[in-house]
């Protein structure tokens, strides 16, 4: 009686811990896919910080270089279409 009782809670355990381990497996996998995608997006995220980053500076200096010259060019177009 003693050795069936021993032997279930050795059966018990043995079940116990694979289940575990099933579940530390599953949730890894898991993980592991997450943190794939999540490395994805943030460069992707990065890539198009700098891209507006660049974007912005484009505009910037092409608003420097404007500065003053629109005016003067709109007045032209006013005089030629008179």
């Amino acid at each position: 009686m003693e050795s069936q009782l021993a032997l279930a809670s050795l059966g018990l355990a043995a079940t116990t811990v694979a289940g575990l381990i099933w579940v530390v497996k599953y949730f890894a996998t898991t993980l592991v896919e997450d943190i794939k995608e999540h490395t994805k997006a943030a460069t992707e995220l990065t890539q198009a910080a700098s891209e507006q980053t660049k974007a912005s500076k484009e505009v910037l200096t092409f608003m420097k270089k404007l500065n003053g010259k629109l005016e003067g060019a709109v007045q032209s177009k006013v005089n030629e279409n008179k």
